[in-house]
């Protein structure tokens, strides 16, 4: 209702171009001085490039767009304007050195928080078996639990969760392929171990559960502030 909500407010306002199912692809970059014109008092070669064009595809269509621009906002959650535009950047741990940490690690390493897979489940009012998982599910046993709560039937789990060894971003398809495996595991044990039965669990059955992960980290700007 909410997705509903924003877009009958973007369709509504004339200024705005809405692009929806678009991907952007890249950009370009010129001079400061001739992305923000004459009146921005720079001189040739005085603040360096700017992005002056960014690219995006529609995945329907199949259309090509060339926007031209004087500002961006990278809201991508991963930095990929930042990162096609070749501006500064960082991912992983500073070093404790770096902003007088105390509990950063002595050395700057690429390890970044984990990224995260969510299932909603309902229940239906009647017996939901969960019979044939798909081959690729991981099977868990109770020890596999001893520090991770199984404390909802309807909602789960942030834990379900993987960073290290993979990079969130060029490894994202790895970690979405062993969060799948990982989060029909951990229903399957629920619905199927028995340890959930006095708690209305044969009558669950999963509505929903992501195919996009839920990524909690990714390449940070490097900038003013970071």
């Amino acid at each position: 209702m909410e997705d509903l909500y924003f877009l009958d407010k973007f369709r509504a306002e004339p200024n705005m171009t809405l692009l929806l199912n678009t991907w952007f692809t890249g950009v370009d970059k010129a001079p400061a001085s001739e992305v923000l014109g004459e009146s921005c008092g720079l001189q040739d070669g005085e603040g360096g490039a700017l992005v002056c064009t960014a690219y995006a595809t529609n995945q329907i269509t199949q259309e090509t767009f060339v926007i031209t621009c004087k500002c961006i906002i990278d809201t991508t959650g991963d930095g990929r304007v930042m990162a096609e535009a070749q501006a500064d950047w960082t991912q992983g741990r500073e070093a404790s050195s770096t902003y007088g940490e105390s509990m950063a690690p002595p050395e700057a390493d690429t390890l970044t928080e984990g990224t995260s897979l969510a299932f909603h489940a309902v229940n239906m009012g009647r017996p939901m078996p969960f019979k044939l998982p798909p081959t690729f599910t991981r099977r868990f046993q109770k020890s596999d639990f001893d520090h991770r709560y199984l404390s909802r039937l309807d909602y789960g789990y942030w834990w379900v969760e993987l960073s290290f060894p993979w990079d969130t971003v060029s490894d994202g398809e790895t970690i979405r392929k062993h969060l799948s495996e990982a989060l029909l595991g951990v229903w399957d044990y629920m619905k199927n171990s028995g340890e959930f039965a006095d708690k209305g669990i044969d009558n669950y059955a999963l509505n929903w559960f992501g195919w996009y992960p839920c990524k909690r980290e990714a390449r940070r700007l490097v900038g003013m502030h970071v």
